[in-house]
């Protein structure tokens, strides 16, 4: 499976999973928006290691800087953070 492919499959995991919460949904739902729109900005023209760094330097970079003040129990932050684990797992096999 293509690296693209592996990591919109993660996205869409993580987009049910944010829809299904029962803690700040719309925080997570909008965490894994942004982390989706983040993504898919990379170039498809990048391909194995180039790719896999730009997504991996692109999520560290969102994780850091993420802040939503809307939520009452999630800032959306660990969404983003547990999302990149499982992209960088799923990448690095």
């Amino acid at each position: 499976m293509p690296q693209r492919d592996k990591v919109e499959s993660v996205l869409n995991a993580h987009s049910m999973k944010a829809q299904q919460s029962g803690y700040d949904r719309d925080t997570c739902v909008l965490a894994v928006l942004s982390a989706r729109e983040t993504l898919m900005q990379i170039p498809e023209s990048l391909s194995g290691e180039a790719y896999t760094q730009a997504v991996l330097q692109s999520l560290d970079e969102l994780f850091n800087r993420y802040h939503d003040p809307d939520g009452e129990f999630t800032s959306g932050k660990g969404v983003i953070g547990a999302l990149r684990d499982d992209i960088r797992a799923i990448l690095s096999e």
